[in-house]
């Protein structure tokens, strides 16, 4: 959740982050294979406890057990089976939208961010997102894509770039020769 916690602390505090590099971000939107099409939140919604998310993990269902956390973090709610509240639901054997759990969870990912924290983002002097082209999770290249784009149109500048790879290629090559001498630069200014 590095790419994520990069672009939510770095736009909520440009008072302690002048710039921010984000590898990979998830989770900047509900898009993608985090979107409410897919069977993960059937089987989400499905868990009847917190300690049914690690054990999805344990058995492969990484989507389910990530949703679940996420739904948990970004949609809190004591009274849930699984500590939060599920942007997409079952009802009448088809999966719906909670529009107040989605409102929830959407307005705390980087995309939906934007607008809302416009002032304070236009204060940061640099933001660069990365991804790979062979990206393992669909919702990422989507987000990151989508950030970038809402970014630009409200007039920040930022950069996008595609690396060959995916979610985790080439992570010290990155740092080394694409995050350090950019973070340098941005420093030096």
């Amino acid at each position: 959740m590095g790419g994520y916690g990069t672009l939510t602390l770095g736009f909520r505090h440009p008072d302690v982050f002048g710039s921010i590099y984000a590898m990979s971000p998830c989770c900047t939107d509900l898009v993608g294979d985090t979107g409410p099409s897919r069977p993960e939140w059937v089987e989400a919604a499905a868990l009847k406890s917190p300690d049914d998310v690690p054990l999805a993990l344990k058995t492969g269902h990484f989507l389910v057990a990530a949703d679940s956390a996420f739904s948990a973090a970004l949609a809190p709610d004591p009274n849930s089976k699984i500590l939060g509240d599920l942007p997409f639901v079952m009802a009448n054997g088809a999966l719906k939208t909670d529009p107040v759990a989605y409102a929830r969870i959407a307005g705390n990912m980087p995309a939906n961010m934007v607008v809302p924290l416009l002032p304070k983002i236009a204060q940061l002097k640099g933001i660069f997102i990365e991804y790979g082209a062979q990206e393992n999770f669909s919702h990422i290249v989507i987000g990151a894509q989508e950030t970038a784009e809402r970014l630009s149109q409200a007039g920040i500048s930022n950069t996008l770039e595609v690396f060959q790879g995916d979610h985790g290629n080439h992570l010290q090559q990155r740092i080394a020769d694409r995050m350090l001498p950019w973070m340098s630069a941005q420093i030096a200014q």
